[in-house]
């Protein structure tokens, strides 16, 4: 797992955004779930997501559709990460 992180100084809050982007496999489901999001934690130790995606593929989708979804979700999620780098 690849985690991106930036210190992040506001009025009140001191904390860091994070992005991360995991794909898991639910055997009882047949089914891989993809899910991504854009998140920072707060001084006060509470977190707040700033932007979440989620995808779901079946058991005879590819691992090159997979994996495309991957790096479109990554390509999605990067703007709103450095967007919020930047506040």
């Amino acid at each position: 797992m690849t985690e991106y992180s930036h210190p992040v100084n506001t009025c009140l809050d001191i904390g860091h955004i994070y992005m991360d982007v995991l794909a898991v496999r639910c055997s009882h489901l047949e089914a891989i779930k993809l899910e991504g999001r854009v998140w920072r934690d707060r001084s006060d130790g509470d977190t707040e997501v700033i932007a979440e995606r989620s995808v779901e593929f079946g058991p005879f989708d590819d691992a090159g559709t997979i994996g495309a979804a991957v790096l479109r979700m990554i390509a999605d999620l990067t703007p709103i990460l450095q967007t919020a780098k930047a506040l």
